[in-house]
């Protein structure tokens, strides 16, 4: 999960809170062989992006959250 949240860091700025949604994984010679996790991850918009009717828009009320 760390990684998850470092690399989505890389391109969101404003990250505040995650989720995991979904742990699945594969076993081999009866031990963890891989795993996977699936996170759904909350941001902060900056003031001035915004999502509306028609996708972007220049305006945004600050403090809204947004989902990855």
């Amino acid at each position: 999960m760390g990684n998850a949240i470092s690399r989505a860091s890389e391109n969101i700025r404003n990250i505040r809170w995650f989720e995991v949604v979904q742990v699945r994984g594969e076993v081999v010679d009866g031990k963890v062989g891989h795993y996977q996790v699936t996170l759904k991850i909350g941001f902060t918009l900056d003031e001035g992006w915004g999502f509306g009717p028609g996708g972007c828009q220049s305006r945004s009320r600050p403090g809204r959250d947004g989902l990855v």
